[in-house]
């Protein structure tokens, strides 16, 4: 009936929208999504891999057979319409990424396209370098990065699989800026209305970090003095931070799945009581880490136990190079409103102001987000590099520590697509290179500083992070007087010490000489490292 509008509606059906359909509007939906990703000039293996993972979710799914049909049927008349047209059946295999090696003076060693974040978090490192008493830009990438991390936490994945959860450490000087990333993360989440987001300061137990999830499965924890609450985990007197430690090396792989607390006795228990304690987890937890320590404390808490165990390789480490600056006063910046908006839209997507509010124990609604056939490839060739580099690393057993370096650099690229759009649904070859560039160099320099700095033993380590300490000091050396001052050998006896010191001799490490003060007067007696005799 055409009624008062002259027309039939019959003829102008809405565009599909991309989410799951049921039995009756399947074809038709199919139809429409091929024609709006053959007009956005997507090739042909894509518009494949994005279908399949559309129709994944309908109820029930359309055969393979019958939705090859309709990608060939639209296909085909787009180019009877458009005989000038060309659609590729794939994307032109992908140049090598021309990572720029250009380092910012300021930059402690970064490679220079790394400070500049694709899409809205490129904002919030501006942001944070705007209000910094003291500039860290590295660690402001950082900060951005856990922002993007907890916001899209949970309700957003790819279609291989990835979450968004991350895991960050920022190391850095005393008193030289790196508290600001804290300040940062809280002040655009409190702004944005989704303070709730942010938990307490690291956990307890493995009892306190359940228990956190349960109230809010999708968080951030900001950890200061991270070093402390590592060697905090390893005393014999406190076992319970041990365990927490190890619930969160779980829960960084639990994101796709769930997280059961540890079983209890429910003797003496009410039934009702037993039962709801039996039903209790955690579906696709979603916990962001970004943690603070100084190298001092960090190195000296980092004990080989926490490399082989994976925990240190599902971090990604920021060591700032910058020496302390003076502080400036940048005064009062309101967060950014195109932050605040966008905070709001990740977080809004799907089920709207409910999205908070989604229980624990529920499987929440995602959305997925399909990586383009380039940036597959991408990952093909870094999971190459990987493999060989991880044979290499056997001989010092610490191979681990990259056996998560394509997952945090397919986790990034999540957050990057949305970073750009809130409303993607691909993951663009350009993001994934900017994600591996940044993770490739994380990985690879925190491999080499523990190849210098953490033995096989707790010995070995002491051993390493002593003639760390010396090769400081140069030419110089350092006296008695000097060792028994600093926080690496101070925290050991007498008789430690000296055995330590003894053994970096007989090594060849460095040598017991004199070494004449520059301003004259009687040499001293100093440990001098190799390189510097």
């Amino acid at each position: 009936m055409k009624g008062n509008l002259g027309f039939s509606t019959a003829d102008y059906q809405p565009k599909a929208s991309g989410e799951a359909v049921s039995e009756g509007s399947r074809n038709q939906s199919a139809v429409s999504l091929t024609g709006q990703y053959i007009a956005s000039g997507m090739d042909l293996r894509t518009i494949k891999q994005m279908l399949d993972t559309w129709n994944a979710g309908n109820s029930p799914p359309l055969n393979s057979s019958e939705l090859n049909t309709c990608i060939a049927s639209t296909v085909m008349t787009h180019l009877r319409k458009h005989p000038h047209d060309v659609i590729p059946v794939q994307p032109a295999p992908p140049e090598p990424s021309k990572a720029s090696n250009l380092s910012l003076p300021d930059s402690g060693g970064m490679p220079g396209h790394l400070y500049d974040i694709p899409g809205v978090l490129g904002e919030v490192v501006q942001f944070a370098n705007q209000t910094a008493r003291r500039k860290q830009p590295a660690l402001a990438v950082q900060s951005a990065l856990a922002l993007g991390s907890v916001v899209c936490g949970r309700y957003y994945k790819t279609d291989k699989g990835n979450f968004s959860s991350l895991y960050f450490l920022n190391i850095a000087k005393s008193a030289s800026g790196k508290e600001h990333c804290k300040d940062v993360v809280e002040q655009v989440l409190e702004a944005s209305g989704y303070g709730r987001l942010i938990s307490g300061s690291g956990y307890t137990s493995s009892g306190a970090l359940f228990s956190e999830l349960l109230h809010e499965p999708n968080h951030i924890s900001i950890i200061d003095e991270f070093g402390k609450y590592l060697e905090g985990s390893q005393h014999k007197m406190n076992p319970h931070k041990a365990e927490a430690i190890t619930r969160l090396v779980e829960a960084w792989s639990k994101c796709g799945s769930s997280l059961y607390p540890p079983v209890y006795s429910t003797m003496g228990m009410s039934k009702q009581a037993a039962e709801e304690m039996r039903k209790r987890c955690i579906k696709h937890p979603a916990l962001t880490l970004l943690a603070l320590t100084t190298p001092g404390t960090f190195y000296g808490a980092l004990s080989p136990e926490l490399v082989k165990d994976g925990f240190l390789g599902r971090f990604i480490v920021m060591e700032s190079q910058l020496k302390r600056q003076v502080s400036s006063d940048p005064g009062l910046i309101e967060v950014p409103e195109n932050i605040t908006k966008w905070v709001a839209t990740i977080r809004e997507n799907l089920a709207g102001n409910l999205t908070s509010h989604m229980p624990p124990e529920n499987k929440p609604a995602q959305n997925i987000l399909v990586f383009e056939e380039s940036a597959l490839q991408r990952l093909k060739a870094l999971d190459q590099e990987i493999i060989q580099k991880m044979d290499e690393l056997e001989q010092f057993g610490i191979e681990v520590l990259l056996g998560r370096t394509r997952e945090k650099a397919m986790r990034i690229a999540l957050i990057l697509a949305l970073s750009v759009d809130p409303f993607a649904e691909t993951i663009t070859r350009q993001v994934t290179d900017w994600a591996i560039d940044y993770v490739r160099y994380h990985d690879y320099y925190m491999v080499d500083t523990v190849v210098n700095r953490v033995g096989g033993s707790s010995f070995e380590t002491q051993l390493k992070e002593c003639v760390h300490e010396i090769e400081k000091a140069k030419e110089r050396g350092l006296t008695l007087y000097e060792i028994g001052r600093n926080p690496s050998f101070s925290k050991m006896r007498g008789k430690e010490r000296k055995e330590i010191l003894d053994d970096i001799c007989s090594r060849g490490h460095a040598r017991l000489i004199q070494v004449a003060k520059p301003t004259g007067g009687r040499p001293r007696m100093a440990y001098v490292h190799a390189n510097f005799c």
